[in-house]
């Protein structure tokens, strides 16, 4: 293990860049025996991470090698879609003969996710509200090991890369600073209307913004979308009105639960009776175990954008549930993984057209 290498990574404040933005040095000082580059950019029509595999797969990498000596690990795996063909060919340049492997992704929702990740590499779950770093795994983003090599590399931390989409006249991958304003970037990219809506990040799991926001370390992209279709993206509903709605739509059709990524992992939860539970108002063992199955969900948003026929809000219930509710005792156990898990994933293509 590189004690310098984890210092010079700390003090350049390099994090998680895919969303997470837990501190990098953090996870590379405990060690790990793999490490794993996350490059599936499971949110749909982001590109940033498959630009960054394109254009600077050297300087990825030596990231990863840098992880490796930082952490011990003495196994690599790079994460892509299938489809990236071209990223594929420029990272497999870099990776011939050595201990690090491009291992290629379905292309599904949400791919990307680390669970998934470890599951799908090392044949290993995560401990149910657990860390790979527990099973002896680091998972970090392609863009996260980029900027960590140049950290290594003596280069401060200035700048970060965000895709910007939709009602722009030049869309692409922008490098921008931290701390710049989402103004500053909608005048570089040219927005094409006066009336928009701003949605920083993915369009399943991001929020709103407006131009007076700034790009964050965190920050991965800037939609700009349409009025008219907007308000499809991520709805914000007051828990009251959700649990009125549950109690006079849910069909307990179970699709919710059936598409649950986590659920097919094996992982205890069943947000067609999480939701259930606290719309009826039930109490005792079941009223337990809902606050328990919550804090597993991963707000992938799956169940409310997607599976759900009546367009109920199951994430926006475990959110608050994970905000107000405190868990008693600990988590279930973990299960078997689905055998219908490959069947049930939801296709990208397919997420995109909803």
């Amino acid at each position: 293990m590189s004690k310098t290498l984890i210092e010079k990574v700390r003090q350049a404040g390099i994090v998680g860049l895919g969303g997470g933005g837990f501190p990098t040095y953090a996870k590379w000082q405990n060690g790990a025996e793999v490490v794993i580059a996350n490059g599936a950019e499971c949110e749909p029509l982001l590109v940033k991470d498959r630009y960054l595999m394109e254009n600077y797969p050297d300087v990825i990498v030596e990231g990863v090698k840098s992880a490796m000596d930082a952490t011990g690990a003495k196994r690599g795996y790079i994460a892509m879609k299938d489809k990236y063909k071209s990223a594929i060919t420029a990272i497999e340049k870099h990776t011939k003969r050595g201990s690090i492997e491009v291992v290629r992704l379905p292309d599904f929702y949400p791919v990307g996710d680390e669970y998934f990740l470890v599951d799908k590499i090392i044949g290993k779950r995560v401990p149910p509200l657990g860390y790979p770093t527990e099973i002896g795994v680091v998972v970090n983003n392609v863009e996260t090991l980029y900027f960590a090599q140049n950290a290594v590399n003596g280069e401060p931390f200035t700048h970060k890369f965000i895709s910007v989409l939709g009602l722009v006249k030049r869309p692409g991958v922008y490098k921008v600073p931290i701390g710049a304003l989402i103004r500053d970037i909608l005048i570089a990219s040219g927005v094409k209307e006066s009336s928009y809506r701003l949605f920083m990040d993915g369009l399943m799991m991001g929020s709103d913004c407006t131009g007076d926001c700034v790009v964050e370390k965190t920050t991965s992209a800037l939609f700009v979308l349409p009025l008219e279709t907007a308000h499809k993206v991520n709805p914000s509903i007051p828990i009251e009105v959700l649990r009125r709605r549950a109690v006079s739509a849910c069909e307990n059709c179970r699709m919710c639960t059936d598409l649950c990524p986590r659920y097919l992992l094996g992982y205890p939860i069943e947000p067609h009776r999480i939701i259930r539970a606290f719309s009826y108002n039930l109490s005792g063992d079941v009223y337990d175990s809902a606050i328990r199955m919550a804090y597993n969900c991963s707000e992938c948003g799956i169940c409310e954008l997607y599976a759900c026929p009546m367009n109920l809000s199951p994430r926006q219930l475990n959110r608050y549930i994970k905000s107000a509710y405190k868990m008693k005792g600990r988590p279930a156990a973990i299960e078997e993984r689905r055998e219908y898990m490959t069947e049930r994933a939801v296709p990208l293509g397919r997420l995109i057209e909803r």
